[in-house]
């Protein structure tokens, strides 16, 4: 439904300019009438850079093996949607080794020959545990924030586009678009970090008795690849963020001007 206005926004507004120099052409304001096309220019023109941003940032990522699909706005829309799943799954992952290492302590606690055991899981794993549970309510957080930019990503271009197009509120709609790209960037190589992350990662399963034994083991090696994972994307949103300010300045930078033809 989004995606209709959207389009029905973008539609309006390059209409909109269009049909104003139009009239203002024909009662011949011929200056404020190129004014106006050179709005209605603009919005297919800022449209125009975004798709090609988007689609030299698949090539490129395509080159380096890291499979982001973002060749366009609906690529990107449905890639932010998966992103959304990979990082709710590492949560998950993180939250289910936590809650078997909390019930093999139960276990080995309750029982008077194994009590001492319990305390000495919970020194193994103290670290391990402390990790995925930071990294669980990281990885949760940043699920709902895909989610919520997977909704918003074509309202955020279609209006970024459109209020780009009017000299007084150029930066605004820069604004919007530079939020746009580096999110959608940022968030989308994050989630394929986290995706190959979760490829090496096993929940341990209380039917293996090995599981039960190796605990610690697999509890360390759950943290330490989600924690890198985590490092990664922590800094690709860093850099994302930086990125957008330069992405602001350079919407802000792009200006048709017909009136000079």
């Amino acid at each position: 439904m989004l995606e209709v206005v959207s389009w029905a926004m973008l539609g309006l507004a390059t209409g909109f300019h269009a049909a104003y120099g139009v009239l203002k052409w024909s009662l011949g304001m011929r200056r404020e009438a190129l004014y106006e096309w050179e709005k209605a220019v603009s919005v297919l023109v800022y449209l125009l850079v975004v798709h090609l941003i988007l689609w030299v940032s698949s090539e490129i990522s395509t080159a380096l093996g890291l499979g982001i699909s973002v060749s366009n706005p609906f690529s990107a829309a449905e890639s932010l949607r998966q992103a959304a799943g990979v990082f709710w799954n590492a949560s998950r992952v993180a939250v289910d080794t936590i809650m078997f290492v909390s019930v093999e302590r139960a276990v080995l606690a309750a029982a008077p020959l194994t009590t001492p055991l319990s305390g000495v899981l919970g020194g193994a794993t103290g670290w391990s545990v402390t990790e995925l549970g930071i990294v669980s309510i990281f990885y949760m957080h940043l699920s709902f924030a895909s989610d919520v930019i997977s909704r918003v990503s074509w309202p955020l271009l279609s209006l970024g586009a459109t209020l780009t197009a009017i000299p007084s509120l150029r930066k605004a709609g820069a604004t919007l678009l530079a939020a746009y790209l580096s999110s959608t960037l940022s968030l989308v190589y994050s989630s394929n970090v986290v995706a190959q992350a979760l490829r090496s990662i096993r929940v341990p399963s209380s039917t293996s008795v090995m599981d039960w034994i190796k605990v610690a083991e697999i509890a360390g090696s759950n943290a330490v690849a989600l924690g890198n994972a985590a490092t990664h994307t922590a800094v690709a949103l860093a850099l994302g963020a930086a990125a957008g300010v330069g992405l602001a300045a350079l919407f802000g930078s792009i200006y048709i001007s017909l009136t000079r033809v």
